[in-house]
């Protein structure tokens, strides 16, 4: 259980500052050959249409959820960060897990996390991966290279969809 968001917000908002300095290298969809996909863990079966959809363009998708609560029957090709075990009681995450997610390989990352996923999000700023892909409340920071403003309305997979199509708009070099 996290006591408190006060400090992981303060976090995430030292690490967006070095958003504008950090190497950034926009790629097409085309140039994408490794994705990983950050997401909520109760909305798995929005998001395995999605990393199919990927798959089915030839690209490897690495998949890793957050879950408050534990759960039996996890697909056992998605990481899942369990909050209880896996994130301190200020959010922070563990420095194995963080050593962890930092390795895994990403042309691109996708974080279609949701608002109050504070961990997952720092784990994004601190991962290496030049194009960071993301949903952006009406309101909220802007986190990632690319953001979609998302709205009450909005499901995954229509953001999902808007993604793709901006991914397939970039045009590089």
């Amino acid at each position: 259980m996290i006591l408190t968001p006060y400090f992981i917000k303060k976090e995430i908002r030292k690490n967006s500052k070095g958003i504008p300095e950090r190497v950034h290298c926009y790629r097409s969809l085309d140039q994408i050959r490794t994705v990983l996909l950050l997401f909520d863990a109760p909305k798995l079966n929005e998001i395995q249409p999605c990393i199919r959809q990927l798959e089915e363009r030839n690209i490897k998708v690495t998949s890793c959820a957050y879950t408050r609560e534990k759960i039996s029957g996890w697909p056992p090709s998605i990481l899942l960060i369990y909050e209880k075990q896996d994130v301190n009681r200020l959010g922070f995450p563990s420095p194995n897990l963080e050593k962890q997610f930092r390795q895994i390989p990403a042309d691109l990352l996708i974080d279609l996390t949701g608002l109050q996923s504070h961990s997952m999000h720092l784990l994004m700023l601190k991962h290496p991966s030049h194009f960071k892909v993301g949903t952006k409340p009406a309101e909220g920071e802007q986190l990632h290279d690319l953001s979609i403003t998302m709205t009450d309305k909005n499901d995954i997979s229509y953001l999902f969809e808007q993604i793709l199509f901006y991914l397939q708009s970039i045009r590089s070099e």
